[in-house]
């Protein structure tokens, strides 16, 4: 079973052997905070920390929204596993997309001010060395892109390293490693519709048309099928205004 996150992507946690189920079944089902709460009752390990950062931001993509709280939790939470375990690439991960996330309330100059594109790199060029293949990764570096692109704008894109076409290109790579993912075809044609409805218009559609007609493997996709089709919705009326609006206040 493949356990799903995006605005955003997530890696695969692996939990001891007498947790995993337990765990695993609560995240498939929706249940980000029992899942998270199962995970607290095992010995405290870098694994464990990474899987319960991991449902505290899952939680925030199954309802559409960022939770401040488990936000700054689950940043805690992936540091504290790097110090028991510098090296763990699901922590890294988590790391990253909690602060991609915290970057989605501040402007462009905050956003510069605070280092998360630098330290966003950081991590992301870490884990892309020591695991190319991970689907999770490119998904989530292509939707970094596209949202940097709309938050910095095509001036000012240039200067931060942000490119359309380095978008597209861990679009392609994520989406030749792990076809069937969900939740990393939503997040990344959310985030063109929310840059640009009408331009994007024919690639969201198809984007959309895959997503809904795909059998979800679990709650989150799942809900991220009902969202795709309502964005389908307004892309495929022209009512573009409305397609950039929903796109834009949902992960």
């Amino acid at each position: 079973m493949r356990c799903r996150f995006l605005a955003v992507v997530l890696l695969s946690s692996q939990l001891p052997a007498h947790a995993d189920d337990l765990a695993e079944q609560a995240y498939a089902a929706g249940a980000f905070v029992e899942a998270k709460t199962y995970a607290e009752q095992e010995v405290v390990s870098a694994d464990s920390l990474a899987f319960q950062a991991r449902s505290l931001l899952a939680e925030c993509l199954y309802l559409g929204h960022v939770i401040d709280q488990n936000l700054t939790e689950a940043e805690d939470l992936s540091r504290l596993a790097l110090k028991i375990d510098p090296s763990h690439l699901e922590a890294r991960f988590q790391l990253a997309v909690a602060m991609s996330l915290q970057a989605r309330s501040l402007g462009i100059w905050e956003i510069d001010e605070q280092g998360i594109p630098e330290r966003t790199n950081e991590l992301t060029d870490y884990l892309l060395e020591r695991d190319p293949d991970n689907a999770w990764v490119h998904g989530f570096m292509a939707v970094w892109h596209v949202e940097g692109r709309r938050k910095a704008g095509a001036f000012l894109s240039g200067f931060a390293g942000i490119s359309l076409k380095d978008a597209e290109m861990h679009y392609q790579l994520a989406t030749q490693l792990d076809p069937e993912n969900l939740v990393l075809q939503w997040q990344y044609g959310r985030a063109l519709a929310a840059l640009n409805a009408k331009k994007y218009a024919d690639e969201i559609e198809a984007i959309m048309r895959m997503v809904i007609s795909r059998e979800a493997s679990d709650a989150l996709e799942e809900r991220v099928k009902v969202r795709a089709a309502e964005l389908n919705k307004y892309v495929a009326a022209a009512d573009y205004q409305t397609a950039e609006d929903f796109a834009a206040a949902l992960l």
